[in-house]
């Protein structure tokens, strides 16, 4: 848990888009506040706003007054009492509190269940309350042999540890204590490698009898928890966990995607036209910016009922595209998450280079690692 005071979420009117991602990181509520001098409020970001920017194209420079919430949902000094319905019905985690000629005086939190004033410190808690995660570590690794051959992907060595580790040890960081991780291809490796490390209350093992996909190991047993995260083994990333499920819940989703910016290089001259042939316009080598599948996605556990995929209810290879189109068909809210570039980094290991590159390169979210 993190130490906060009302003083945390307050940032420079003129501040830039960067010093705001900069700033939620630090806060962890999900929220910043902008004040005059007089500390009335001029308005509010969330994690919401940055994230929806980032899918607009916003810079690291703009000033964060651009994409600023003018007119925000507020609490009162009066309605305080009400503040936990207020946020139910509203779908809102925190809300500013301010007084009658708008200044500021706390932050409603309901993770906190109480108001954060001023220079008034308060631990911030984690979100992962009634949150299972399962591991996706069931695949032979193919692109990467000969290493695979005696060896899972997914422990693959990664600074002095695995990817597996690596992933499980950013769930426990967050809280997270109800653990699965589906195994298939020399599960028994996987297994001894993880006991040797951790406890096995927290962790537990799915065995996929035969290749079930991304998706089909959700449906071998039954959740018990309000969400489930699900990962792959073989991503390495840092993300903040935390904004991920508050992005889920305030959207009110059903399944939440995350997903990466990737930018590719055509090595060609790509051609426009019109309907008679005629050249518009010629562009050598462009460059194309796409947002992909992170391999990383929360669920609400009710929306994995086998009976609306499976006939007969029994699990079968189901991969997690064709999952995510069948809850849309059903007519659930499937949302996407956009990780910011340069703070909230990823890579998927998929071949021999990339390993080798993650483990030459200077990593910002693996720096430390040794």
């Amino acid at each position: 848990m993190n130490k906060r005071s009302l003083e945390s979420f307050i940032l420079d009117y003129d501040a830039t888009f960067h010093e705001a991602v900069e700033k939620l990181e630090y806060s962890k509520l999900g929220i910043i506040l902008f004040i005059d001098k007089d500390k009335k409020l001029l308005g509010v970001i969330t994690d919401g706003d940055i994230r929806k920017a980032i899918l607009y194209d916003i810079k690291k420079d703009d000033p964060i007054k651009k994409i600023l919430n003018k007119n925000p949902k507020i609490i009162y000094e009066d309605e305080i009492s009400l503040a936990p319905s207020i946020s139910e019905d509203l779908k809102l985690a925190s809300l500013p509190v301010i007084d009658k000629s708008n200044q500021l005086l706390g932050l409603y939190s309901s993770h906190l269940d109480s108001v954060l004033r001023w220079n008034q410190d308060k631990f911030i808690p984690s979100y992962t309350n009634n949150l299972c995660a399962l591991v996706l570590a069931g695949g032979e690794g193919k692109r990467l042999r000969p290493l695979t051959i005696d060896t899972p992907k997914s422990l693959a060595k990664i600074r002095g540890t695995s990817l597996i580790e690596r992933n499980v040890d950013m769930l426990l960081s967050f809280g997270i204590d109800h653990i699965k991780i589906s195994v298939n291809y020399l599960k028994e490796k996987i297994i001894e490698k993880i006991l040797e490390k951790y406890d096995s209350k927290t962790i537990s093992f799915i065995a996929e009898e035969s290749k079930l996909g991304t998706a089909g190991p959700l449906f071998i047993e039954d959740f018990s928890h309000e969400h489930v995260l699900v990962m792959n083994a073989d991503v390495v990333t840092k993300f903040n966990i935390n904004s991920f499920i508050e992005h889920h819940k305030v959207t009110n989703a059903d399944a939440t995607i995350i997903c990466a910016n990737q930018r590719f290089v055509i090595d060609y001259g790509v051609v426009q036209y019109n309907n008679e042939g005629d050249l518009i316009r010629i562009e050598e080598k462009p460059t194309k910016d796409f947002w992909c599948s992170a391999g990383i996605y929360l669920f609400n556990s009710n929306v994995l009922n086998k009976d609306n995929f499976f006939d007969g209810g029994d699990a079968r290879y189901l991969d997690m595209p064709d999952l995510l189109t069948s809850l849309i068909n059903l007519g659930k809210k499937v949302k996407i998450f956009p990780l910011i570039p340069e703070k909230e980094n990823w890579f998927d290991v998929a071949n021999k280079d990339d390993l080798e590159e993650i483990n030459k390169a200077d990593w910002p979210f693996i720096k430390n690692e040794k």
